[in-house]
């Protein structure tokens, strides 16, 4: 049963990141090179993976959304209250690191803003609404009950989910925005700890997403 517990949230993790590298290899020798296909077959590969595990963790869902409705009142000022805090801590060591340690943005951003350029709806679509709600079922509620306090469940998860926004680095002195991601994921985890309901995380990360898209859509 303990085996079972441990093993099975990081087996997910590990299936998403086999997942997410085989739709790349799969576009990468059959895409057609028309936009709009290119767009559509990514968003089908996107959500393949995304309902894959979806139904895999579907018993941890069950009763969110009914008791987020119940306490939505409370919990949307939560919410609000610790992504703003991450959202600061994430944009001042940003801007420290990109203006003074390497002058340069990150190349997971970097990266997101090449396939914007290049694949733009299916960017959209899965960073406004794929990205977010797999990121917090996998880094949140398929972590859930696997710590013993909430402290160490919000720290672990929080730097996991730095840690895993650094795979298009290429250098170790660019590991260092694992602490702007870290930002972001300590306050979505403690989000979590304190609704112990992923609704609210997920609405926060749908919404810094899609603000990020906003300022990089108007070339702010």
């Amino acid at each position: 049963m303990k085996i079972k517990k441990f093993v099975f949230p990081f087996g997910i993790l590990f299936l998403y990141i086999a997942l997410s590298n085989l739709e790349s290899i799969i576009f990468y020798y059959s895409k057609t090179g028309s936009m709009i296909k290119d767009n559509a077959y990514l968003i089908l590969l996107s959500g393949i993976t995304f309902g894959t595990i979806i139904f895999l963790t579907r018993k941890k869902w069950t009763g969110e959304w009914n008791n987020f409705k119940k306490n939505k009142k409370q919990y949307i000022p939560l919410a609000i209250k610790y992504w703003v805090m991450g959202f600061i801590y994430m944009f001042i060591s940003n801007l420290l690191i990109n203006t003074v340690i390497l002058k340069n943005i990150s190349p997971n951003e970097a990266a997101n803003r090449e396939i914007l350029n290049a694949y733009r709806y299916y960017a959209i679509i899965s960073t406004a609404i794929f990205a977010p709600i797999i990121e917090e079922t996998i880094f949140r509620l398929n972590f859930k009950g696997l710590f013993k306090t909430k402290n160490s469940f919000i720290f672990f998860t929080g730097i996991l989910f730095g840690a895993m926004h650094l795979f298009a680095s290429t250098s170790l002195i660019e590991l260092i925005y694992i602490i702007p991601y870290s930002c972001l994921g300590i306050a979505f985890s403690k989000i979590y700890a304190e609704t112990d309901n992923i609704i609210p995380s997920i609405m926060m990360h749908i919404i810094h997403n899609s603000l990020t898209l906003f300022i990089i859509l108007g070339g702010l």
